[in-house]
């Protein structure tokens, strides 16, 4: 588990590995039938995104 539906900005996803410089990353997240694309960006550890309550609106399973 990485968030609860009303974390807001208590929880941060990260990727991490050989990111290569130059590029835009977007993650697209399923939550039953919305689809939302979130812009992921560097951190100390590769790129990610720290999570809000808009992006945690829904309760249940999130697919990345």
């Amino acid at each position: 588990m990485i968030a609860h539906q009303h974390d807001n900005g208590s929880a941060t996803l990260t990727v991490s590995g050989d990111i290569p410089d130059g590029w835009d990353w977007d993650m697209l997240v399923q939550a039953g039938g919305d689809l939302n694309i979130t812009r992921l960006q560097p951190m100390k550890t590769g790129i990610g995104v720290i999570l809000t309550d808009d992006m945690l609106a829904k309760a249940g399973t999130y697919i990345m």
